[in-house]
């Protein structure tokens, strides 16, 4: 993911199949990006 900056930094976060680069378009990816949004979720300071 490219880095973001700003007034939305930490404040939107993408998740879904197409986001996943290994599993793209499929639900493997799906559920590896939303892991991968709520551990950023979970470990904002």
């Amino acid at each position: 993911m490219p880095n973001m900056a700003g007034i939305w930094e930490k404040k939107i976060f993408f998740a879904g199949a197409e986001i996943n680069s290994q599993f793209g378009g499929h639900l493997e990816g799906a559920l590896q990006s939303a892991d991968q949004a709520v551990l950023e979720i979970i470990n904002l300071q």
